[in-house]
């Protein structure tokens, strides 16, 4: 376990200048729920409000060790997905699964991998495979350069903010009966 937690925070001290931006876009949303999808190190838990992070990898950091097949959503109850190492078949497949757990003006932050650049994403895929689901692109794609220790190489990924055609609800739970409710601001 010591060695898990160190590995946490060595993890955490690699947090680039991306990594910090992302957590305070993230957190200025003020999100009721966010699931970061092949979380790995979780890197983002104690650091995003609300977060649970998802692998089905049983050695990573993450609250629930399972697959998107397999784990249950309520539909429309996501304000932000992130989904890292994702690559365009298991999208293409998982998609619209993914999708129905998003609120109405909720975002996907993609951030795809393909180290060998067989099946890298372009621009034009992301925005085909988001017009597919009721997705645009906000604010365009961004390359961002990757390190993988295992294969000691880099690649380049493009990586981009999808969001959900709609207007983002609040709910709040009433505990005593767990009735769901929306809440105004």
């Amino acid at each position: 376990m010591t060695e898990k937690i160190s590995t946490m925070i060595e993890e955490f001290n690699q947090h680039t200048t991306a990594d910090y931006n992302l957590i305070n876009e993230i957190n200025l949303l003020d999100p009721d729920l966010v699931i970061d999808i092949n979380c790995g190190s979780n890197k983002f838990r104690n650091h995003i409000k609300n977060l649970i992070g998802i692998d089905q990898d049983p050695n990573s950091f993450a609250n629930l060790y399972t697959t998107i097949e397999k784990i249950i959503f309520r539909k429309e109850s996501i304000d932000v997905i992130i989904w890292h190492n994702c690559n365009k078949i298991s999208v293409q497949e998982q998609l619209m699964t993914v999708v129905s757990w998003l609120k109405p003006g909720g975002y996907i932050i993609m951030q795809p991998v393909d180290y060998d650049q067989t099946d890298a994403w372009t621009e034009t895929d992301a925005k085909i495979v988001g017009g597919e689901h009721a997705l645009s692109i906000v604010n365009g794609t961004w390359k961002e350069i990757i390190l993988n220790n295992e294969l000691n190489n880099q690649s380049n990924r493009i990586s981009w903010w999808y969001q959900k055609f709609g207007v983002r609800k609040r709910y709040s739970i009433n505990v005593k009966n767990c009735n769901i409710f929306e809440r105004t601001e």
